[in-house]
């Protein structure tokens, strides 16, 4: 008797292959949302520091929305200099 609890305990705490696709599909969805500020960036001047803030501060939501605000923004034209009015 005791050995049978034992052996559905074991096997009810073991997910099955319909639980662990679920979940590889939820972890690579997760990746996916993370890393939306790096794809969003490929194709800029900056995707590599993009990617490197994303990578490293994508956790906390601030820096998550600032890599994704830098991602967003146009490139100035490499001739183009930021002049101050005044």
């Amino acid at each position: 008797m005791w050995q049978l609890l034992l052996d559905l305990q074991f096997q009810s705490n073991s997910p099955d292959a319909g639980e662990a696709f679920v979940e590889l599909i939820l972890f690579l969805l997760g990746l996916f949302v993370y890393f939306i500020p790096t794809l969003v960036a490929r194709r800029k001047r900056n995707s590599a520091a993009i990617f490197v803030l994303n990578l490293f501060l994508g956790w906390t939501l601030v820096g998550w929305v600032v890599a994704l605000v830098w991602a967003l923004t146009k490139d100035s034209q490499p001739g183009q200099d930021l002049r101050l009015a005044g």
